[in-house]
């Protein structure tokens, strides 16, 4: 746990690693959010989204034209309004370089 505290302090570049792979900090920092509940608290985007507000001139299933985020239809049915959007997509990318990032450690 304290290995894991002290590897949010520490930029990500101060332990890079020369041929690509993920350093040892952004391999603590994806174990953090992954893997702990207050990391992964911490690090969601959706707890300061505005689910409720509805926006009738946005679309999520427009806004998701052509990427992967339609893969999720579940959560793009919920999304109502763009700043919820953006958290959603934010959020989801970073879990998906997370799991990446833990993946290639191997």
């Amino acid at each position: 746990m304290f290995v894991s505290f002290l590897s949010l302090l520490l930029p990500s570049s101060a332990m890079a690693q020369p041929d690509g792979r993920p350093s040892l900090s952004e391999i603590w920092q994806a174990a953090w959010r992954l893997e702990t509940v207050v990391g992964a608290w911490q690090a969601g985007e959706m707890r300061r989204a505005d689910l409720d507000t509805l926006d009738p001139a946005f679309d999520a299933w427009q806004a998701s034209e052509g990427t992967d985020y339609r893969d999720y239809p579940a959560e793009l049915g919920r999304l109502r309004n763009r700043p919820a959007y953006d958290a959603w997509t934010s959020q989801l990318d970073r879990e998906l370089r997370d799991r990446r990032t833990l993946g290639s450690d191997g």
